[in-house]
């Protein structure tokens, strides 16, 4: 008889143990969906690309000294119609988008995010931005990204496309992208194009 309720107390507790294991993997896949698959990320940049966006026809802020590109990157997850959330509106440079990294673990909440992209540094802000969205889940779950180009140092060339398509060949492994976005070599210029921008 001892010998038996031994037996039954072992099993209801293998079975609990199983059963809260099944419920953490379960609830797990519920918070956080799979990243997005390279088929669904190359879909997402692909739709960039056929914007076939002209910087002469971006609008400009309330001074005229600035183009604004809106929703350049949605994030993935957006609010509910009727559910209050903070978000976190912030700004940066392209040399500062690493300390996305750590606001994404920190704030939990939707963050808004406009990048100032002078001149010659669109290819660097594109591939970085890319690299973030592709490599980093919190990034492509909760940041919006929107761009604001200074009329002051347009873009070389007034097709966006183009410098988009550039920064899509800049991509390599996340290991590699995080570490240069780490050491502000994503391009390999370490963004020296922010001493001649008058803001």
């Amino acid at each position: 008889m001892r010998l038996n309720k031994i037996t039954v107390i072992l099993f209801l507790g293998f079975l609990v143990v199983t059963l809260v294991s099944v419920n953490v993997f379960l609830l797990s896949k519920l918070q956080y969906k799979e990243p997005f698959s390279d088929k669904e990320t190359l879909v997402r940049f692909q739709d960039l690309l056929e914007k076939k966006l002209d910087f002469k026809q971006l609008p400009t802020d309330s001074s005229g000294q600035y183009k604004i590109e809106v929703n350049f990157l949605p994030s993935r997850f957006q609010p509910v119609k009727g559910q209050h959330d903070v978000t976190l509106v912030t700004h940066c440079t392209s040399n500062h988008l690493h300390y996305l990294l750590d606001l994404t673990k920190h704030w939990k909440g939707p963050i808004s995010l406009a990048v100032f992209v002078p001149g010659y540094d669109v290819v660097t802000t594109y591939t970085s931005l890319i690299g973030l969205h592709q490599c980093d889940h919190t990034f492509r779950d909760r940041v919006t990204v929107h761009l604001v180009y200074p009329m002051s140092h347009p873009p070389p060339e007034n097709e966006l496309g183009t410098h988009l398509k550039q920064a899509l060949n800049h991509q390599g492994n996340c290991d590699e992208f995080l570490a240069r976005l780490n050491n502000n070599d994503v391009a390999g210029e370490h963004n020296w194009n922010y001493a001649n921008v008058k803001v």
